[in-house]
């Protein structure tokens, strides 16, 4: 199944801190290319409460 980077970013990002996040406006900050494929690199900067995530203890330990 193929997935547009968008869609991986903010399905990761949900599964990896429990927060739902809308990058539909986002373009990546900058994109690796491969040989075999890609990685794109988003940054962005929203206010939330850190106190409200559930964060996946084999992916993630701490957030800031």
């Amino acid at each position: 199944m193929d997935h547009s980077s968008i869609e991986a970013a903010e399905r990761e990002t949900f599964e990896e801190i429990g927060y739902r996040i809308d990058l539909s406006n986002e373009r990546p900050f900058f994109a690796i290319n491969f040989e075999e494929g890609f990685d794109d690199y988003y940054l962005v900067e929203r206010e939330i409460d850190i106190e409200s995530l559930t964060l996946q203890y084999e992916e993630v330990q701490k957030v800031k």
